[in-house]
């Protein structure tokens, strides 16, 4: 009878262990991510034409901190609208075609590294497509690994997807973007990140917009190639490759934040 009860008791004990692991476990469980779906109604709002103020009240109505926001608009040569863009190039895409933001967001105790791109919206018609598309365009999102560690990323449609996390864990992924975007559309892409020290640092956004140069190409030849450089002080270098038909040009923004943990 003693055996008997000093089974049931050590059985019961097992049991108790086995549900106190699993509750362990589940304690340090990613908590469900409601991030991607709040970028996807910010680029619907950019679509609508909501200002960029307008979406950051929007994020902070909905619980997320927003850390830090700027807006540059890029003209055919990479050049910020309003500075000097003499030199035109009649092979690149229309003037002011991008607006690119940049972000960087809390929510849920997870920072997010994030890039919004759209095309101003009051553009004429004829200016919604480059008629000489060469490689798809490359973004970067940047952040410096001694600060963050890398938890995921995302994109907020099919028009931008991942093309290169080999670097992750030295701070930098890479996404390629159907630049040909219709006329006020909007994409986003983010990289989620776990804060590991605390302190003042930035990240950093860089898109790469390739051409045709000899008004040949009229479809997209894919992928554009790179090349990984040297570590920096937020992410990797990176370099898109050239070739005799096709060039480049690039253009980053950083931002600053105060990372608490």
């Amino acid at each position: 009878m003693k055996k008997l009860k000093l089974s049931l008791l050590l059985a019961i004990s097992l049991v108790l262990s086995s549900f106190s692991g699993m509750a362990s476990a589940e304690s340090i469980k990613e908590p469900e991510d409601n991030f991607p779906k709040l970028m996807q109604q910010a680029d619907q709002l950019k679509d609508n034409g909501a200002t960029d103020i307008q979406i950051d009240k929007f994020l902070k109505s909905q619980g997320v901190e927003v850390l830090s926001s700027s807006t540059m608009t890029l003209d055919e040569n990479g050049n910020e609208l309003g500075a000097s863009s003499e030199g035109v190039s009649i092979m690149n895409i229309d003037a002011s075609v991008r607006k690119i933001t940049t972000r960087v967001t809390k929510d849920s105790g997870r920072y997010y590294a994030w890039v919004q791109i759209d095309r101003v919206p009051t553009l004429p018609a004829n200016a919604t497509f480059e008629d000489y598309p060469a490689s798809y365009d490359v973004v970067s999102i940047n952040w410096n690994p001694t600060f963050f560690d890398y938890v995921a990323n995302g994109v907020t449609n099919n028009n931008m997807w991942l093309a290169d996390a080999d670097y992750r864990d030295k701070g930098t992924i890479l996404f390629n973007i159907y630049d040909n975007l219709d006329r006020g559309s909007t994409v986003s892409a983010y990289a989620k990140l776990s804060a590991k020290k605390a302190g003042s640092t930035t990240t950093a956004a860089k898109y790469t917009h390739t051409y045709d140069k000899t008004q040949k190409s009229t479809t997209y030849s894919g992928n554009a190639s790179w090349t990984w450089g040297s570590p920096l002080s937020v992410g990797v270098a990176y370099a898109v490759a050239t070739s005799e038909v096709e060039a480049n040009w690039s253009k980053s923004a950083t931002a600053s934040v105060k990372v608490s943990l």
